[in-house]
């Protein structure tokens, strides 16, 4: 993983510095607004130097300066931190990252919460960033100041009362589902997900179907799942089409190949 003190030097850079070493000059005191580095504009863009955050009304966007030089360079997480830090990363003193991927998180009406960021390592080591909020009451929160969420919450609306609903564990695979034509959600942190009361609302009514990785985690994981909405959910079944966790590297729904109306019509265990 990255070096804690190499983020937390990342981070200290103050927007206001960033912003100025980019030619970029906001009018106004504790509260600036002026054109947004991105996507430009007038007063859409706004800063607070005393909680060190930003926000852009167009783009939908805001955070630390971590997400600002993210969103405005358009690179990585662990080149943002380079980039600010002035330092090379060299994660676990020797592995080489060969992956990173970012996921926006949005509450149940759309609404963007934050971007979590997963990088995988050439070692086979996983390592998931979750953005820090700032400022008066949220000094190391994570999640940019939010409670624990659900990755694609927001498509939940949407589903009519006979269709199945999907509970798969980490992104990837709720966007693998969403090529075969089914809506699923995920915790946010993986097999170490918090389900709250709050989650448990979003699957009022709904017919639930969970698929865990075949693994002593995915068990746990869905367990946890279960156990949440089991007051809300109209019916919950757990689909295993690889069988129960035998002590091999666990397979997931991305490792299935058959096709979307084979999924919810394969006999669950």
């Amino acid at each position: 993983m990255i070096p804690d003190h190499i983020v937390a030097k990342a981070r200290a850079v103050r927007l206001e510095d960033e912003l100025a070493r980019r030619g970029i000059m906001l009018k106004g005191g504790a509260e600036r607004a002026g054109p947004c580095p991105h996507c430009g504009g007038t007063d859409l863009f706004s800063i607070n130097t005393k909680k060190q955050v930003w926000n852009c009304r167009n783009c939908n966007k805001g955070g630390d300066v971590i997400a600002l030089v993210r969103h405005v360079d358009g690179i990585g997480f662990a080149e943002t931190v380079e980039k600010l830090s002035g330092e090379k990363i060299k994660p676990n003193g020797h592995a080489r990252k060969i992956r990173e991927r970012t996921f926006s998180y949005c509450d149940p009406t759309g609404k963007w919460l934050f971007d979590k960021t997963r990088i995988d390592f050439d070692d086979g080591s996983k390592w998931n960033f979750f953005p820090a909020a700032v400022g008066e009451g949220n000094e190391g929160k994570g999640r940019n100041g939010h409670d624990y969420a659900l990755f694609g919450a927001e498509y939940l609306a949407d589903v009519s009362e006979d269709k199945n609903v999907w509970i798969v564990e980490g992104e990837p695979k709720v966007l693998r589902m969403r090529e075969l034509g089914q809506i699923a959600v995920c915790g946010d942190n993986a097999a170490s997900s918090i389900w709250t009361p709050a989650h448990a609302a979003l699957f009022k009514g709904l017919n639930v179907t969970l698929w865990p990785d075949s693994d002593t985690p995915g068990e746990k994981y869905i367990a946890n799942a279960a156990a949440c909405i089991k007051e809300t959910a109209a019916s919950i079944k757990v689909l295993r089409p690889f069988g129960l966790p035998n002590g091999s590297k666990g397979l997931d729904v991305c490792d299935w190949h058959g096709t979307a109306v084979e999924r919810p019509n394969t006999r669950p265990n």
